[in-house]
Formats: C-alpha cells, structure tokens, sequence
C-alpha cells in the first residue's frame, strides 16, 4: 500500500512516517512525505494537490498538516478557516475525485466543552465550537464530508487531543521550563486546575492510525467514519503537570488556579475528553501515564541533571569519547555533527532493563537524541579525528559462508 503524509515535520506526522516505515502493509516502498514548501495550507488548491497525487499515486493520504496556535487563530480567524478549514476541503475533493482514502485529522476543541456529566465526547456528538481553532476543524469535518459524497474512495476522520510527544514545545516541555522558573524565583507554579482531558502520546496516535489504515476487514468504498483516538485515562491540567514534575524530580509547589487567571485570545474547551473508538484489534489505546513514562527517556534527563534511571552520562565522560553507561550498545565519537549532542541508530524491541516496549518504535537506546546539560567550553572540548586517543581496532577478516545447494535450501525443499 502506498501511504502520503501531509505535515511530515510535525508531531505527528513524524511518528507516523516511522510508523508506516515498520508496517508489513507498506512493503519495501516508503510513505511519501509532502510538507512546505511544496505544500502551502495558504494557497493549496484541489488541482494543485491532485498535480502530487497524479504524480506519486498514493492509495492512501493522511493529513496532519495544520495551524495549532490556538491563539493566533483566534488573533486571525480568516487565516485560520483558510489553513485549517479551506485547505482540508480542497485536499478531499482531490482525493475524492481520483477514489484516494483520505484520512483527516480532527481535534476535540469541535466541541463547546461545556458537558457536566462526566462522559467523554461521542463520535455522534453534535459540534459546537466556541473558538476559531475549533470552528476550522468542524469546517474542515464538514467540507471532507461533502466532498466524499459518492466517491469510491473512503474518508476517516480522527480526532485527538491534547497531543504530546518529540520534538519538544508541548505541554511537558512548557511545565519543566515554567517550573524551573518559578522555583529561581522561590514562587510556586500555577497552573490551570478546571481544564480536564487526556493526554495523548504521538507515536500511539501514529500506531493507532497505522491499525486503522491496515485493517483486513476496511469498511465499504464510499464511506465516511468518525474515530476518537486517544490515550485511556483523563486529567486536569494541574495532574499532568504534577506527574511532569514528579518524573523529572523538580520540586516546586503546584497551585491550581482557573483558566480565567490568564488572559487569553482564545477561549479552550474546560472539558476536552474524548470517548475512545474502538480499533480494529479490539485492544484499547494505553493509559496516558504509562504512555508518559515511555516518552520520558527520549526527552533526555530533567533540566540540570545528567543522571538517568538505568545509566549516568556525565559532561567529562561526554568529552572523553562519551558512551553511554548503561546495558546497551555504546557511542564512540564523534557526538553528532561536531557538537556535543548524541544520536543512536538501530532499533530494539526491550528497553534496557529488559522489560518489552509497547507500541514504542525507537531506537537501540531509548532515546533519539541526547544533549549534554552543559554547553560546549573550554573543559568540554569537541571532538574531532585528530583528537582520537586510539585507532579503531582492525577487524578480523570472515570466512565465507559455504555455499548451499538451491534444492536443500528452505524455501526450494521438496515437500516431504
């Protein structure tokens, strides 16, 4: 099956491209990739989308592609129906009109947020936005919708919330930099207490997806299908940030506060939980906890520290040829492109301690890419090839393995 991702260098389109790199439906052709600047949200038209998919032929597209400064789209909501609302139009009547499955992504700020009855959102929901963000993507839900009106091709569209995973500037990151500030400044750290929903990990949104497009059993051509695809659980701002301070060991009081504290050019939904869809194995999504505590090593350490649960990398060990110290493959310099910054290769289906991952495709070491807390000094010289203490050691030469005859190999045995 060939798979297009648009927004490839975002949260998730990121996790999906790795995803879809390691599904057995793909094949050995990769997902294709489209992004800026050969896709501009600003002035997409469905002949100019329907010029890539003419070219490529996909069977597949997936569109995580959008503008999620809630505030600025509030600031500008022209802007905001054009990129989030406009662009998805044209991008489905493209794939509409060539019978392309189009798989759309979907927020749950289409809903007001005003529901006190403590149950998640349904698919079957009315949409009632209360912010330009939200009436983008009810817009786009709609004009998708009406553009698969009896095309051969398939419409999914997914809604998610309160996405967080690599590269960085989500949630978690944001809390760790306010927290350290506000402990500098011996205050306490406020952060919203009547904002409830649920935390949702982008490599399991991604896996999600990946299941929803490699069902066996797919729903009928021509059909048009709501998911909720989110981490099990929920919690309020102020839980998740606790459980963000807890993990990174930072100690600062956490004060709840109302969303009304702040000012803002937006108005977010108080009650953004989701009721989750089932996927197509029948298993749910994992609680979002265990989903954090899976993102935390490939964030790195906490700021400040250099120390982690199943080894310690240290700036001087860093300087000296640096690897890591805990039960996994080890990283001789150089320490990326001449920095002092990490990168690890491979993949691996254990942690380090040995326990299975879970829907995590990563590499040998859990995390991407590690950076030293300290930056570059004078007692923290940068590598380079004049700088190695030893040669590599040479290998030893290998035999060729003996040849064996077609007939006795085992896919050419005869049948017993």
């Amino acid at each position: 099956m060939r798979v297009a991702v648009v927004g490839v260098v975002g949260r998730l389109g990121r996790a999906l491209v790795q995803a879809l790199e390691e599904a057995p439906f793909t094949g050995f052709r990769p997902p294709i990739g489209w992004d800026q600047p050969e896709l501009e949200l600003d002035t997409v038209t469905a002949a100019s989308f329907g010029a890539l998919l003419d070219r490529e032929r996909p069977e597949v597209v997936i569109h995580t592609a959008a503008w999620t400064d809630v505030d600025g789209n509030a600031r500008e909501p022209e802007v905001a129906m054009r990129r989030n609302g406009t662009a998805v139009g044209e991008i489905a009547q493209a794939c509409a009109g060539r019978g392309v499955d189009l798989v759309m992504l979907s927020t749950n700020e289409v809903f007001d947020g005003r529901r006190t009855d403590g149950r998640g959102y349904e698919p079957r929901d009315e949409r009632h936005p209360i912010n330009a963000y939200g009436a983008a993507k009810a817009a786009a839900e709609h004009l998708a919708a009406d553009a698969y009106e009896g095309s051969a091709g398939r419409l999914a569209i997914v809604r998610t919330a309160w996405l967080f995973g690599p590269p960085g500037a989500d949630f978690p990151a944001k809390i760790a930099a306010a927290a350290l500030r506000a402990r500098a400044a011996g205050e306490a750290l406020r952060v919203t207490g009547d904002e409830v929903g649920t935390p949702t990990y982008a490599p399991d949104l991604a896996e999600a997806i990946v299941e929803l497009i490699g069902d066996d059993d797919p729903p009928p051509p021509g059909s048009r299908t709501i998911h909720h695809l989110v981490n099990g659980g929920r919690a309020s701002r102020a839980d998740w940030a606790r459980e963000v301070l807890r993990a990174l060991a930072i100690e600062v009081e956490v004060a709840e506060v109302p969303s009304s504290t702040w000012q803002r050019a937006s108005t977010p939904p108080l009650w953004a939980v989701l009721e989750p869809t089932p996927l197509p194995s029948g298993l749910a999504m994992r609680h979002w906890r265990e989903a954090f505590r899976d993102a935390l090593p490939a964030r790195g350490p906490a700021p400040g520290r250099e120390t982690w649960d199943h080894g310690v990398l240290t700036p001087a060990s860093h300087a000296a040829g640096a690897h890591c110290t805990g039960p996994h493959r080890s990283l001789p310099p150089p320490h990326g492109r001449g920095t002092n910054e990490l990168r690890v290769t491979g993949r691996s289906r254990h942690w380090p301690d040995g326990r299975a991952r879970r829907r995590f495709k990563g590499p040998a070491c859990p995390w991407e890419l590690l950076h030293c807390a300290r930056p570059p000094s004078a007692s923290l010289p940068r590598w380079s090839p004049a700088s190695a203490s030893s040669p590599r050691p040479a290998r030893r030469p290998r035999s060729p393995p003996p040849r064996t005859p077609r007939w006795r190999s085992s896919w050419a045995r005869p049948a017993a």
